[in-house]
């Protein structure tokens, strides 16, 4: 009995960190200089095994040239976003956490936000 508790805690402990180690983040940084305000998004998402440049416009896309992302969707004003990766193709769902400044390094006024995005249950 002792042995299978071991076991049964090593397992949930396993399972616990994939679903821990599946994230998004995404950075928005904007530069103004005099009147023309230069904006961007940058995304990547972070497997167990790799990170992944992707796009994160509004609404959904499938990565040209990338091999382990079939398709990921980001709706920016409900703070969701769900990707389906190409090994696995269940839907893995993500809700953004709050968003935190980040240091801007703009040439004049600028700003910088990160978003980080956690994997949730699918609803």
């Amino acid at each position: 009995m002792k042995m299978l508790f071991g076991i049964q805690t090593v397992l949930l402990s396993l399972f616990a960190t994939a679903s821990l180690a599946f994230r998004l983040e995404t950075v928005q940084r904007c530069t103004q200089l005099a009147i023309v305000s230069d904006c961007g998004v940058e995304g990547r998402v972070y497997t167990d095994q790799t990170e992944i440049e992707v796009s994160v416009g509004d609404g959904c896309s499938k990565p040209k040239g990338n091999r382990s992302i079939n398709r990921i969707c980001v709706d920016w004003e409900n703070k969701r976003a769900h990707v389906t990766l190409r090994h696995d193709l269940r839907k893995r769902c993500l809700k953004q956490l709050p968003v935190v400044r980040c240091a801007s390094d703009g040439p004049g006024p600028s700003w910088c936000f990160k978003n980080t995005w956690q994997e949730v249950p699918c609803t």
